[in-house]
């Protein structure tokens, strides 16, 4: 058997299985955090594109510098570092690992 031929039959079971659960359409869960607003002066750290969460480094509280990574998102296979745009006190998490997120959701707030 070619290997193209073993790898769309994995492909093709693999959305035969999306297909009987319905995960594709299955409803991404937000946490409640997301509802209560963020401290005036809070600097929204952003999810630039779909993806599963796949580490938190920071916790409430934690000082931040410019550039350092904060949370690791994972979307086809691939691994992307988000990095806190400024220098500052984590105020508040607002993701865990293994929450999917979407493009422009909050997933840390940090206090400039």
């Amino acid at each position: 058997m070619r290997r193209t031929a073993i790898y769309d039959e994995a492909f093709n079971a693999e959305r035969a299985r999306w297909g009987a659960t319905d995960a594709a359409a299955a409803p991404v869960e937000r946490p409640e955090a997301d509802a209560e607003p963020l401290p005036p002066g809070a600097v929204r750290v952003e999810a630039a594109l779909p993806a599963s969460v796949w580490k938190v480094l920071v916790s409430t509280g934690q000082r931040v510098s410019e550039g350092d990574a904060v949370v690791v998102l994972e979307s086809m296979k691939m691994e992307t570092t988000v990095a806190s745009p400024v220098s500052g006190t984590v105020v508040r998490v607002l993701v865990r690992p293994g929450q999917e997120v979407a493009p422009g959701e909050v997933l840390v707030a940090v206090g400039a």
